[in-house]
């Protein structure tokens, strides 16, 4: 709009100067109003309606409308209008009016708010909140507007949903003030209850409230109908604001000489508000004063406003004035304005800057230049403000009007021009940036002022499932490729706008896994692993079976290092990108398997009586044995054994004490393997991890002992058979020689040098057939003298080992691991004295024929000590008592293991009595595995059997003891 277009419109009543530019932006429609004219344009810039205020508002004869402000308020959808008439002898009126729908075209309802006599009420200005329109005004009071001076400024509160209802308005009012000047009311482009008012306290003409440089900051909450309308103000700081100058031209006559530092627009959203006004200072690089843009935020959200940005916006050589502010909804400030210079004529421009760095302005944008030096009359008017408006519609975009000058050829024709503008969004991510040239694949885009329906495409083929989530991230499923390459990502927005990232996306086939080398590890994990195939770029997942490998690196696109996980059993390793998972085949087996055992017949591998006794050289002794690599008798063990069972003895200890077996090389264990008292022989069988050197250690604890040590056997890496996997068995007797026993063999005592051949396979679940080595645990009792028994395949010569020894009178228990004859049976022979034997079968190690469960060996943790409370119990076991022991996920023992390896101690018992250990969840055997009297420590080894949970069960038949249990390794 123009001036000589409004004076043809309406006549020469509209030949004035300033316009009062302002705009507001509402569904479909813009809404401009200059002086009497308002006129409503659709936003591609054809006008549309036009309406002369003063018969708007039915202004009576004699006054003229002038000052209006417009505002489209989205919350309410509803358009306000603000205005003043005032006559030659200084009475005046203010009028508001109110849109019945979001047509501006439409019918509105009109009121007249307020009459006064002989006092100008300048220049009203509205803002609004949720509940609330509020107006404010500066008084001037005089006999003409010509010799009106400052008599206070006014606010008034209107009740927001009476006029919405176009019913008179509830108002409350506060009245003249002239402590306060120019009070700009905020529109609230947000939801809030409050109704935020700042104004310039160095700009006052009779007086500030609190001096300056501050800014005064208002909060206006209830509403009139309520009649708890509150003032609550704070005076924040701000830097000092200097006089502007006025505006310079290329004809030297300034633009206009009334410009002042009022402030002129406020815009609240969020939480923060957002002011603008013309301040005076020297741009960075200029030696002169010029107009510069003063722009102020406030942080309303806190316990009391404080001031979050205090800058100017300037440029060199330029005056920058009457600046309108406003927010996109991503919170990024966009300014409206005019410009000049003595190079250039005054021009309508614009300029924005992100809500991340609010000071570093943008390039301006000119939206209408001038066409020469402005001129009218004897005084030249400017102004008195420009606009800015949010779109509702695409809140990403801002309307922005200012005043410029026309006409090259009337000098005194102003103009006012209005641009559209947003910030161009941006991408500064895609994830994933890979996927199947299928398409199907969800991406998350990333970056700025993304708009509501906005589209996206992949090179020259649309995304399908475009969600905005909000300015900053947009997700969307990728369309099928003609073939694998990258392409651009293209965002277009609906007000135009759009972005490209070059090559942002790569389709690419489904990854190929081609061979894994090496194809086994222990089912511990650890294994490194060398993964080839194709299309491994941009892996995002490397998985053995259905476990997540413990780390990987894509080495290349054809080669992926990668590390095993825990596990059991043959597995398919898959490797995940963006475009999809590989297929699973042959080549991408991995087994997941521990050790296999291979039982021998028993062979001594150390005896201290032959010389150096342990410990006698002090308390705490170790000695080393090499066993891994070494040839023991007819014997060798291999040089990759990870493990060993040996049979080891205690005898002619100089106090009590005990053993405890380790890896060489390892820290030493909080466990123990023999327990003896003075001057008794104690054997206990041992289950060891191999350590440095292929080597372990026994460690004397107290005084000095003799170590015997027999091995029974060894595990190596599986390496293909199912030869030595171990299946255990719900513990079972299959012999005990007692008269009364009831069982196999009862009756048959052996005497001295006496031999007893049991049957082992087919009775107590081992089966028939398959059969390796047999687990048992081997009771003597009713002994006659101290002796010894040793245990060895039947069929074969008997070994110089032992697997028992005990004193006369005593019930001696041991586990022990031995192959099984020709025929199934296994040889017990008695070396001294008579005694009763009780035999019970815990498991057994399978032949080539069957498979079961391999080894993972453990450093010996304790997981049970009930003198201290470890595993969750700190007192005895009672007689006839059970305790349940969980072990999986104790001690290094996964949930999946199927038995376990156990040391389990029984430390000062009150009462000769047994231990059974047996699957937690299945009925107590007739069977024990550990048998002691009164006030003895005795340890033994145990392997059984986990229930489904993982739990074993403990029970204790007389008396009460306290119990240790320490883990050694598990079956799985």
């Amino acid at each position: 709009m123009d001036r000589l277009g409004q004076v043809g419109l309406y006549g020469s009543g509209q030949n004035l100067q300033p316009p009062d530019t302002q705009l507001a932006a509402g569904p479909t429609s813009l809404v401009e109003a200059d002086n009497s004219v308002l006129s409503i344009w659709s936003k591609s810039g054809t006008l549309g309606v036009t309406a002369d205020l003063n018969v708007f508002f039915g202004v009576p004869a004699g006054y003229r409308f002038s000052d209006p402000r417009i505002l489209y308020d989205a919350e309410s959808g509803r358009w306000f209008l603000s205005g003043l008439a005032f006559t030659t002898t200084n009475d005046s009126q203010v009028y508001v009016a109110v849109s019945k729908t979001s047509d501006p075209s439409a019918n509105w309802n009109v009121f007249l708010l307020t009459s006064a006599t002989a006092t100008l009420d300048d220049q009203p200005m509205i803002g609004v909140s949720s509940d609330k329109v509020v107006i404010s005004w500066n008084d001037y009071t005089g006999a003409s507007p010509a010799t009106a001076i400052f008599s206070g400024q006014e606010t008034w509160v209107v009740q927001k949903s009476d006029l919405v209802s176009g019913v008179a308005p509830n108002v409350s009012a506060f009245l003249p003030d002239a402590t306060r000047y120019r009070v700009v009311p905020a529109q609230s482009l947000t939801a809030t209850t409050t109704e935020w008012l700042s104004y310039n306290n160095a700009d006052c003409p009779s007086g500030c409230t609190t001096g300056s440089p501050t800014i005064g900051v208002v909060a206006i909450t209830g509403t009139p109908i309520a009649g708890n309308v509150a003032w609550t103000e704070h005076d924040p700081a701000i830097q000092a604001i200097n006089t502007p100058p006025s505006p310079r031209q290329p004809s030297g006559v300034a633009v206009t000489d009334q410009i002042d530092d009022r402030f002129l627009a406020a815009t609240w959203q969020s939480g923060m508000l957002w002011v603008s006004g013309t301040d005076g200072c020297k741009p960075a690089g200029d030696s002169t004063t010029r107009d510069c843009m003063r722009v102020v935020a406030v942080a309303t959200g806190g316990p009391q406003p404080t001031v979050a940005q205090d800058f100017d916006a300037a440029q060199a050589g330029v005056d920058l004035y009457l600046p309108a502010i406003t927010l996109d909804d991503g919170g990024d400030p966009f300014i409206g304005y005019s410009s000049s210079s003595p190079t250039l004529f005054p021009s309508a421009s614009a300029v924005d800057s992100l809500a991340t760095s609010p000071k570093t302005l943008e390039s301006p944008v000119t939206i209408a230049s001038g066409q020469t030096s402005y001129k009218l009359g004897s005084v030249n008017r400017w102004g008195d403000y420009s606009a800015a408006a949010q779109d509702p519609i695409n809140p990403a975009d801002v309307w922005l009007t200012a005043e410029y000058q026309a006409s090259a050829s009337n000098a005194g024709d102003w103009g006012t021009a209005t641009g559209r503008l947003a910030i161009q969004p941006s991408i500064s991510s895609i994830s994933p940036s890979l996927g199947p040239v299928g398409g199907g694949q969800p991406v998350t885009i990333a970056g700025g002022h993304f708009q509501s329906g906005a589209a996206v495409s992949f090179g020259s083929n649309s995304a399908t499932n475009v969600v905005v989530a909000n300015s900053t991230k947009i997700t969307a499923t990728t369309p099928a490729a003609a073939g694998v390459g990258a392409v651009d990502i293209t965002i277009s927005q609906p007000d135009g706008t759009s972005v490209t990232a070059p090559s942002a996306y790569t389709y690419a086939n489904p990854p190929v896994v081609s061979s894994v080398a090496p194809n086994h590890g222990p089912p511990a994990g650890g294994t490194s692993v060398t993964i080839t195939g194709s299309d491994f770029t941009g892996a995002v997942a490397v998985k053995f079976g259905s476990a997540a490998a413990a780390s990987f690196s894509v080495t290349s696109g054809t080669q992926i290092a990668a590390t095993s996980p825990p596990g059991l059993g043959t597995v398919d390793v898959t490797v995940t990108t963006p475009a999809g998972t590989s297929a699973v085949s042959g080549a991408d087996h991995f087994t997941l398997i521990g050790s296999v055992y291979t039982a021998v017949t028993p062979v001594r591998l150390l005896d201290t009586r032959n010389g150096g006794t342990l410990g006698s050289g002090g308390n705490g002794e170790n000695t080393s044995l090499a066993i891994a690599g070494h040839t023991f008798g007819s014997t060798t063990v291999p040089a990759n054994a990870s493990a060993v069972i040996l049979n080891v003895t205690a005898t002619n200890e100089s106090e009590a004490g005990f053993f405890t077996v380790y890896p060489s090389g390892g820290a030493l264990p909080t466990a123990s393997n023999l327990n003896f008292a003075a001057h008794e022989t104690v054997p206990n069988l041992v289950s060891v991890g191999l350590g440095t050197g292929g080597a372990i250690t026994i460690h004397n604890g107290i005084g000095s002992a003799d170590a015997v040590v027999d091995l029974e056997g060894y595990y190596v890496p599986w390496s293909g058979s199912s030869a030595g996997e171990y299946v255990p068995v719900v513990p079972a007797r299959i012999t005990d020689t007692r008269s009364a026993s009831g069982q196999a063999n009862a009756g048959i005592h052996l005497g001295q040098g006496s031999t007893l051949d049991v049957q082992v396979t087919g009775a107590g679940g081992i089966p028939g057939a398959g059969v390796s080595a047999v687990v048992m645990n081997v009771t003597a009792t009713n002994t006659s003298s101290a002796g010894f028994f040793t245990v060895y395949p039947t069929g074969v010569s008997r070994p110089l080992a032992s697997n028992l020894n005990w004193a006369a009178g005593v019930t001696v228990p041991n586990r022990v691991i031995v192959p099984v004859g020709s025929t199934g049976k296994v040889t017990f022979y008695n070396g001294v004295g008579s005694a009763d034997l009780i035999v019970d079968v815990n498991g057994y190690f399978t032949d080539a024929s069957t498979s079961g469960a391999s080894f993972t060996t453990l450093s010996p943790t304790r997981i049970v000590d009930t003198r201290n409370g470890t595993g969750g119990r700190s007192s005895p076991l009672g007689p006839g008592e059970t305790m349940i022991v969980t072990v999986a996920g104790s001690g290094g023992v996964p949930g999946a293991a199927k038995a376990v390896v156990l040391n389990v101690t029984v430390d000062g018992p009150t009462a000769a009595s047994d231990l059974v250990v047996w699957p937690d969840g299945t009925s107590a055997p007739v069977a024990s595995d550990l048998n002691f009297v009164a006030g003895q420590a005795v340890p033994n080894l145990v392997i059984v059997k986990l229930s489904p949970g993982g739990k074993i069960d403990i029970r204790n038949d007389f008396g009460s003891t306290s119990v240790i249990v320490d883990v050694v390794g598990w079956y799985g």
